[in-house]
């Protein structure tokens, strides 16, 4: 049975993974032009700034509130998952739940990575009821990236309830 449920997950995935490629690859060439310029400020914005800018005491505070899921109804009767950013305290509050945990290494500077967050945001209903995906920034959580062996963003890992690797995979173009 978790075997069926590893499978039944990495489908979910799959086909949001899927759909946030296919918006990604049929949006006008002007915004292809302008993420690639984007991207290529903000490296030159990451090159130029100290240390000491990267702190969390620079950090703006961010509504997650379309990341939460529909926590006002009784677990019974959410009919989906959710997708919400990562801290330990979640991990846990959700493995205490009983709800399977796949952590989602991000990196706001990768395409593929801000496709896959809009489909995840914009599929909810999709993601399947006892599942939490967590948006775990790839820059700032070295430890995790080490701990599961993590060598660069856009990638899946399932953990079981004492934070052990179940699986791992990566999202990428589909081709």
């Amino acid at each position: 049975m978790n075997k069926t449920n590893s499978i039944w997950i990495a489908v979910a995935v799959a086909v949001i993974l899927i759909g946030g490629y296919l918006m990604y690859s049929n949006r006008p060439q002007s915004d292809v032009e302008s993420d690639q310029n984007n991207s290529e400020s903000m490296m030159e914005l990451e090159n130029d700034q100290s240390n000491e800018m990267r702190g969390d005491a620079m950090m703006e505070p961010v509504d997650n509130s379309m990341m939460q899921g529909d926590q006002s109804q009784p677990e019974a009767m959410q009919k989906s998952g959710s997708y919400q950013d990562y801290s330990v305290s979640r991990v846990s509050s959700e493995q205490k739940q009983g709800n399977k945990v796949v952590l989602f290494f991000h990196a706001p500077w990768c395409p593929f990575c801000r496709t896959a967050d809009t489909a995840f945001k914009t599929n909810l209903d999709q993601i399947p009821r006892g599942v939490t995906v967590l948006k775990t920034d790839y820059d700032s959580n070295t430890e995790l990236r080490t701990k599961y062996g993590v060598t660069y963003q856009h990638t899946f890992v399932q953990i079981d309830s004492e934070g052990n690797q179940i699986t791992k995979w990566t999202g990428g173009d589909i081709d």
